[in-house]
């Protein structure tokens, strides 16, 4: 099946078949393996037009030429398919459902319909620009994101062969949106290597969650709420504090401590002052945001790098930008 994007009076075909077949649990679970290898490296920065971006790594890159003009990038394995288009900026209507309705109806393709219904579309609100997207499947899936900066939109679209392989890919697409700039914002390469003088500074990390919980009549039986809150200071010899608050319903921890940060590699280790161990990590991705905070993602190396990890048990350290004399 040969995918065409409607632009106006001219076609866009995407001349890559997306597999007819269905995609199985084994290759579900190959994927992801696979993704372990994808997220991220160190990847070249793009462009179409105004806008700019970091190629997933691993993808396959191909530039769409004018009239139509864009960018493509592909990864795919036995079974199944995922496509990332880039289409030039345009100015911004009068909102944002409008302007995810007119680039849903000038360049997804028809099959799918002439645009999700409001309640059908969601904000994207990562450490990227913000924005909506909305999703359809009909003999493949397709997904549209359009993220506004500067009095302009960016319009993304997502193709697979099934939406699953959208989910399994997620992290790896949620790191490619938050990369994306627009003029005068400049898109960076992913990091995930750094160095000390990356992680120098304040860091924040925290988290809840709460349970609701229920007899077997389904009457109320109370509920439990659980967070966390860790600020890390940094300082440029690889020295760190730390200062910890937790609640567990009505219970409340705080703690301080301090030590050393190890980095070898895509890892990184806390040690505690006088202590044998270290609480170790794999860097995710190193990333700034728009407004200038910096993203650091990180995964215990207790955990198999997948995406589903990522999702379930990642960290996510945020950083004001530092001010300096």
């Amino acid at each position: 099946m040969v995918v065409a994007f409607t632009q106006g009076d001219t076609m866009m075909r995407l001349s890559r078949a997306w597999p007819r077949h269905a995609v199985t649990t084994g290759v579900c679970t190959a994927l992801i393996v696979l993704v372990s290898c994808v997220v991220p490296a160190g990847a070249q920065v793009r462009s179409v037009g105004e806008v700019t971006f970091s190629q997933p790594a691993g993808f396959r890159y191909q530039r769409i030429p004018p009239p139509n003009d864009g960018a493509e990038m592909d990864l795919s394995g036995p079974n199944w398919y995922c496509r990332i288009v880039v289409l030039p900026a345009f100015r911004s209507g009068r909102d944002i459902d409008s302007d995810l309705t007119a680039a849903w109806q000038r360049h997804v393709p028809k099959t799918f319909g002439r645009a999700p219904a409001i309640n059908d579309r969601f904000d994207y609100l990562e450490a990227g620009y913000p924005g909506r997207f909305a999703a359809a499947a009909n003999a493949g899936a397709a997904a549209l994101y359009v993220l506004r900066a500067h009095g302009a939109t960016v319009p993304v679209i997502v193709l697979t062969n099934r939406e699953a392989i959208r989910f399994n890919l997620s992290v790896v697409i949620e790191r490619f949106l938050d990369g994306i700039r627009i003029t005068p914002d400049r898109a960076q390469p992913l990091k995930q290597i750094v160095q000390l003088a990356d992680l120098e500074g304040e860091w924040h990390e925290g988290n809840d969650s709460s349970v609701r919980w229920v007899d077997v009549y389904g009457n109320s039986a109370g509920s439990t709420f659980v967070a966390h809150g860790v600020t890390y200071d940094i300082a440029g010899n690889g020295t760190f504090r730390s200062r910890f608050a937790g609640i567990s319903s009505t219970t409340i921890v705080r703690g301080s401590t301090n030590g050393r940060v190890d980095l070898q590699g895509d890892r990184l280790a806390l040690r505690e002052a006088g202590s044998q161990t270290a609480t170790r990590y794999r860097i995710i991705s190193y990333q700034e945001a728009p407004n200038g905070v910096t993203v650091l993602t990180l995964l215990g190396v207790q955990y198999e790098n997948t995406v589903s990890n990522v999702r379930a048990n990642g960290e996510r350290w945020y950083r004001r930008p530092i001010k300096r004399e």
